[in-house]
Parts: structure tokens; sequence; C-alpha cells
């Protein structure tokens, strides 16, 4: 989402607010989810390095 994401929506017309929420749930979504795989696979094999 970044800095202007957020506040972003004050520029948007009111008959896009739809798909610029459903743009912002996504862009949340997807890099929590792969976050989760890629943590979980390197769990899994034993390659993570715990800091």
């Amino acid at each position: 989402i970044g800095v202007g994401g957020l506040p972003g929506i004050l520029s948007i017309q009111p008959s896009y607010w739809q798909v610029f929420a459903l743009a912002m749930v996504i862009a949340i979504i997807i890099p929590i989810v792969l976050t989760s795989f890629i943590y979980q696979r390197k769990y899994r094999l034993g390659t993570l390095d715990i800091v």
C-alpha cells in the first residue's frame, strides 16, 4: 500500500472506493500469505535462520 495508499482513498471518487478497497485488501493479504508459506517451508526443511 505504501505511504500514500491509506490516505489515498481521499483522492478516489466515491464510485471507485470498492475497487480501491479490494486492491488494498489484495495488497495486504498476498504478502502475509506468501510470508507464512515461506516461513513454514523453511521451518520444515530446517533452513530457518533464527536471529
